[in-house]
């Protein structure tokens, strides 16, 4: 099952950029949630649907479900503009400026260690993604904002 669930996730990335080619990112997404739907019916039809709505701080979940709204729409429309390489970076450097903004945002303390290992993260990402070339542009923007929206979700969640 785990094998299957990692071969989901770049499936869906694929997936996704190739539907760009035929689809709007609105479509991409409407269609993204309703495959969500189908596999959480079941769920729904065995807990009951009141469920979902008793959560504990009911806008801050609100406001999380519109930051990963927010994301997916970002991905899918930095990925109908750039390589899908490239928009996978984005969102692979996303744990490691959360793990940077974690000690602001949620107090949390980080090890020098820990804070060496942001660091070379960091890096990593600057390499992989490489600004000193022709890849940034105007695309590169929606995809470190949609990023961006996915560590805001990251943090709400913790």
């Amino acid at each position: 099952m785990m094998l299957a669930g990692m071969l989901m996730l770049p499936l869906n990335d694929v997936m996704g950029k190739w539907l760009m080619g035929s689809c709007s990112v609105a479509q991409l997404m409407a269609v993204r949630s309703l495959s969500a739907l189908v596999v959480l019916v079941p769920f729904l039809l065995r807990d009951g649907v009141a469920r979902i709505w008793r959560v504990d701080r009911p806008a801050l979940q609100a406001l999380r479900v519109g930051l990963l709204a927010a994301e997916g729409l970002g991905f899918y429309a930095a990925a109908a503009y750039q390589p899908l390489p490239d928009v996978v970076t984005y969102w692979l450097a996303a744990p490691i400026y959360g793990a940077a903004l974690a000690p602001l945002v949620l107090g949390e303390r980080v090890s020098g260690a820990a804070w060496a290992t942001i660091g070379l993260g960091f890096v990593g990402g600057m390499i992989a993604l490489g600004p000193w070339r022709a890849s940034l542009t105007p695309a590169s923007g929606i995809a470190l904002l949609g990023s961006a929206t996915f560590v805001a979700a990251m943090l709400l969640g913790r």
